[in-house]
């Protein structure tokens, strides 16, 4: 968005995401839920619980009838600290170790706004600045854009892998190797992309394993700390919290505001968010829809769509 630029100057990445309740929940936390298994592309039961329903956790899907849409968010300046909050609690269990450090790494070196990249010659033997962002690309995915102003508002007709091409002295495994590397960021991301519940968990119980339920923020509801998992799909996650409530994260640890109509249309515009129906309106393509109905007494998940 360079129509309002942040405190540096420079033209805004936003990012968005949806919540959604489930008005049909009973109270069976992960034991009444099936989940999306990305390796078998199938939902997977083992989760659920006898005594409980077996619904699936598709609030991402249009043919979802129990899950409604509680609101859409954006986090104004980026992802910097909205994937801070999601890699370190929810990540860290549903992903894993390699995934998990992979993204850790990853998320350190991609650029947060408009940064420096290189400086370049041209053929009259002058000094040319180049600068990367975050690009917004098709079905919620990103890359790495190259621009010749500080501010990020004029794209540059190279990119990036010319940049990286040049620097390795044509040598095209570079510019594979950075290719891959953010296929594999999109990749790893569309987990977030179907629906996750906002308490974070584990597919793999634990049995409520003393050793690894001994953290320093054990039963702080007040900062996110969750109880235990009553069927032991318990998230100890890499900040030292069991079970932390996502959302809440996003609601105090970062700068989420309400998403505004405007950033649904200018997101549908370029073509980089996944469809979802808010208001009567439907915005983006490739993604799913719930109407606005909810009542707080009902669980809460999250789905990120751009």
């Amino acid at each position: 968005n360079c129509d309002a630029v942040d405190y540096e100057g420079t033209c805004k990445n936003v990012l968005l995401w949806a919540a959604y309740v489930d008005t049909r929940y009973s109270g069976g936390e992960i034991g009444e839920y099936q989940f999306w298994n990305f390796g078998t592309k199938k939902w997977d039961k083992s989760s659920c619980q006898k005594g409980y329903r077996c619904a699936k956790m598709n609030c991402h899907q249009a043919s979802s009838k129990h899950f409604k849409l509680l609101g859409v968010y954006k986090e104004p300046y980026g992802m910097e600290e909205w994937s801070e909050q999601l890699f370190k609690h929810e990540g860290y269990c549903v992903w894993d170790e390699d995934a998990y450090e992979f993204m850790q790494e990853e998320r350190e070196t991609i650029p947060q706004g408009c940064d420096y990249y290189v400086t370049a010659t041209d053929t009259d033997g002058g000094y040319h600045m180049f600068y990367t962002m975050l690009k917004p690309s098709p079905w919620g995915n990103f890359t790495i854009g190259l621009y010749e102003d500080e501010a990020c508002y004029v794209e540059s007709y190279f990119e990036v892998e010319d940049c990286i091409y040049a620097q390795n002295n044509g040598d095209s495994s570079a510019v594979e190797e950075h290719l891959a590397t953010v296929e594999q960021f999109n990749t790893n991301m569309n987990t977030f992309k179907v629906c996750q519940p906002c308490r974070a968990y584990n597919l793999n119980p634990d049995n409520n394993d003393d050793d690894q339920n001994s953290n320093d923020n054990s039963n702080d509801n007040e900062d996110g700390e969750g109880d235990g998992e009553m069927w032991g799909y318990n998230c100890y996650d890499d900040a030292g919290y069991t079970n932390c409530n996502q959302c809440y994260k996003f609601e105090t640890h970062t700068d989420y505001e309400p998403a505004e109509a405007e950033d649904l249309e200018r997101a549908s515009e370029q073509g980089s968010i996944l469809r979802i129906k808010v208001n009567g309106v439907v915005y983006g393509s490739g993604g799913y829809t719930s109407d606005p109905e909810f009542s707080y007494a009902d669980v809460v998940v999250i789905t990120l769509i751009g």
